[in-house]
């Protein structure tokens, strides 16, 4: 069975809804056309909050990008996006990042700033839905590395958002339904900006590593989370963050660049 640490409060884990980023445009680097990002309402209802997200890149017609959903992997599921935009009709295509298995279709057209049209996840499994769009976006995934008790790399879903007067920060983990680190303190979604972790903070975490039944909390004990970006529905920066196995006094250190969306219900 894991071991919890022990003395701190529990931070609390939500899944659920999902993020999104994006608007009209981020300019990339000098020749790059600009990414464009979206968010949905959940297509089928699970949830009632937004639980489908895309970051959106048109050269000569050709569609790519990045996006992230809800609902079926813990805190999201990361997707790579493919497709055609003829005219002002989409054509796209959505694939599990990871393991590069289908995930769903959308057939869509412009009107105004925003993309109207059905989404398909199943035959038979159809849904009509607008990717409104916002001015910043989200990748809705972590890059982590740990060292130090335990050395590994991690590249999968990332979400936040707020439960109960509480906000979380969730990393994921490739191929198991629990995350690799868990975050969160007191209060609402943080500014940009960095935040510390120690003696006398309001945040506290834990760090996961391994699969079960061997895996073990590391409390995090101090470091740093470094926000870029920090709207409703797009959460980014870079973790730096030291965690000790308070039974063995083993001690890890995690390094991660994230782009989380958020996964509640109610993003704010």
């Amino acid at each position: 069975m894991a071991r919890r640490p022990a003395g701190r409060g529990t931070i609390v884990l939500a899944i659920g809804g999902l993020l999104a980023g994006c608007s009209g445009g981020t300019a990339g680097p000098s020749g790059d056309p600009p990414t464009s990002h979206y968010v949905a309402l959940n297509p089928f209802g699970g949830v009632t909050g937004f639980a489908l997200g895309l970051s959106l890149t048109v050269s000569g017609g050709t569609v790519t990008g990045t996006g992230w959903m809800s609902g079926l992997e813990t805190p999201v599921l990361p997707m790579t996006v493919s497709g055609t935009l003829v005219g002002d009709t989409y054509a796209l295509s959505f694939v599990h990042s990871r393991v590069g298995s289908p995930v769903a279709t959308f057939a869509g057209t412009r009107s105004g700033g925003n993309i109207v049209g059905v989404f398909t996840q199943c035959p038979g499994c159809t849904a009509n839905i607008t990717l409104t769009a916002q001015a910043v976006g989200a990748s809705g995934s972590h890059a982590s590395t740990l060292s130090g008790a335990v050395n590994e790399q991690q590249t999968s879903g990332a979400g936040f958002g707020g439960h109960n007067g509480l906000f979380f920060l969730h990393f994921g983990y490739s191929g198991r339904n629990y995350p690799i680190a868990e975050l969160g303190r007191t209060g609402g979604r943080p500014a940009v900006g960095t935040h510390t972790f120690g003696p006398g903070s309001s945040w506290e975490g834990a760090v996961i590593p391994t699969y079960a039944p061997s895996q073990v909390f590391y409390e995090v004990t101090g470091g740093t989370l470094h926000v870029t970006v920090s709207t409703p529905y797009a959460f980014v920066g870079e973790a730096v963050l030291t965690a000790e196995d308070k039974a063995t006094g083993r001690v890890l250190t995690l390094r991660g660049q994230f782009g989380a969306g958020c996964t509640t219900t109610t993003c704010q």
